[in-house]
């Protein structure tokens, strides 16, 4: 049985310098964060795997036209199916992508699902985001790795520990080349961060 909460936003922080064009929304579980960015940015896209957190999402947004929603699970590449799982504590915020990061944490297999990768996102938006907000269990390591991250100026990021220290801090190198973050953030076991990035030109 999959838990799906009446509430699930995180302190996704967006600063009032950002300017409030385009805002990507990856992992949106029910909509909280959805709502709150369709009146404050110009245009909002959304995305969210697991089917009824997308279809409840759908039914907050059905009467605003600045949002688009696309049930499909960020990776590096398009159009690949891959099993979507559920973490053990069964809350369906916590849905993966089952790959070789994974850890046994995930371990209630749901259905599979079909992927987008960051260039195609940021195509369809028009080739620049003024803020993501990513919540994906993992997933963002497939997202951002080796990826030009100069089309987005601020990144609302949750980073999961459960990718291994060596892949955590992989990544970590890689987002530093193009965005910086006032936080401290070390690798420990147990512990995921909520995390603001900003692209260091701004």
């Amino acid at each position: 049985m999959i838990n799906i909460p009446t509430s699930n936003l995180g302190s996704y922080i967006i600063p009032n310098e950002c300017e409030k064009h385009v805002c990507v929304d990856i992992g949106a579980n029910i909509g909280d964060f959805v709502t709150r960015a369709k009146d404050l940015f110009e245009t909002v896209h959304f995305y969210e795997p697991y089917k009824p957190c997308f279809d409840i999402v759908q039914s907050k947004i059905k009467d605003f036209v600045n949002v688009t929603g696309y049930n499909e699970a960020v990776y590096k590449t398009d159009n690949v199916r891959l099993p979507l799982a559920s973490h053990m504590n069964r809350d369906a915020g916590s849905n993966a992508l089952m790959t070789e990061i994974l850890n046994d944490h995930w371990d209630l297999m749901l259905n599979t699902v079909s992927t987008i990768s960051l260039p195609t996102i940021s195509e369809r938006v028009g080739g620049h985001i003024n803020y993501l907000k990513c919540d994906c269990e993992n997933s963002e390591y497939f997202l951002f790795m080796d990826q030009d991250l100069s089309c987005i100026d601020y990144i609302g990021l949750e980073l999961h520990w459960q990718m291994g220290k060596h892949r955590y801090n992989e990544l970590v190198n890689h987002l530093q080349k193009t965005h910086t973050s006032d936080q401290h953030f070390p690798w420990r076991e147990e512990s995921n961060y909520e995390l603001l990035f900003r692209k260091k030109n701004l």
